[in-house]
């Protein structure tokens, strides 16, 4: 087997926050249908930092374990 030519692969980190937000919308409007309107605010408020912390581990996940790939 011959040595690969490093690749060099730029994850692209705003084309994955693009589509983690269209997931989080959709989510979004499922929960505003099932909750009553103030449940929905108290969902709102509560999940507004952490799904961005969320978005930041799975990131930092997918780029320590592709590193490595390439």
């Amino acid at each position: 087997m011959g040595a690969q030519t490093p690749t060099n692969v730029q994850f692209d980190t705003a084309a994955a926050k693009k589509t983690y937000d269209q997931i989080i919308a959709k989510f979004d409007k499922r929960y505003k249908k099932a909750l009553e309107p103030e449940q929905y605010e108290v969902w709102k408020t509560l999940s507004a930092t952490t799904l961005d912390n969320k978005f930041s581990s799975i990131l930092q996940h997918v780029q320590e374990n592709t590193q490595s790939m390439f």
